[in-house]
């Protein structure tokens, strides 16, 4: 059980920092900080719906990985 509480952290942790980094991306693609959306090639009509789906993607991730934090606190 010492293992799977260790993974549980683990993963909780990398999941949760791959979802702060997916939301950064998704404000740095709207707000265009060093010309993201001329290096990625976004076409101005698919720009709202790619930045919906980053923010929705990064924010159920960080929920799931911070609940997963959560539950390793509670077990140690």
């Amino acid at each position: 059980m010492k293992i799977r509480r260790t993974l549980t952290g683990i993963v909780g942790i990398i999941q949760s920092m791959i979802a702060i980094l997916t939301v950064i991306f998704a404000c740095s693609l709207y707000f265009n900080f060093f010309g993201i959306q001329m290096l990625f090639d976004v076409v101005a009509e698919s720009l709202y719906f790619h930045i919906l789906a980053l923010l929705i993607f990064g924010f159920f991730s960080l929920i799931s990985g911070l609940f997963l934090v959560y539950e390793w606190l509670k077990s140690r």
